[in-house]
């Protein structure tokens, strides 16, 4: 899984991308170190997680994941998460995926950088600073 991850504190937001399609066991894998490592607490708010580079991401994992982050993210549980994905599909996927979660999370799928970091309420120039790649997912 080649994935991107860093926490901005200055946002209290964790941004996450995916340049190719990753297993269930390597997300779950990536929050259990991001929590092991600090990122994941009280204070943090926002997440934003590009899935544009991982589209074999299946419905069951989506859903799996999911559940497990309700019972093992609690930290997160008022966080917003905004997905940013490249194919009808992919949002359906997502949607679907995130309609039956339980708790306070707030999840909204996108297809730019721009409405995403609109909805998150965070400044893009201080995502590009670290994720310039993330300018090509920028369309709108």
């Amino acid at each position: 899984m080649e994935t991107l991850s860093e926490l901005l504190p200055d946002q209290n937001l964790i941004v996450q991308v995916h340049f190719e399609s990753c297993t269930l066991a390597e997300f779950i894998d990536l929050r259990k170190e991001q929590k092991a490592n600090g990122w994941i607490k009280k204070g943090v708010n926002s997440l934003l997680v590009d899935l544009s580079g991982a589209p074999k991401v299946s419905l069951a994992d989506l859903k799996t994941y999911g559940q497990w982050a309700e019972e093992n993210l609690k930290e997160l549980a008022r966080s917003k998460t905004a997905i940013i994905v490249n194919t009808p599909q992919a949002a359906a996927l997502t949607i679907m995926a995130t309609s039956d979660l339980k708790g306070q999370r707030y999840i909204k799928q996108f297809s730019t950088l721009n409405a995403a970091v609109r909805w998150l309420n965070v400044p893009k120039e201080a995502i590009l600073e670290h994720f310039p790649q993330l300018e090509a997912v920028d369309l709108d």
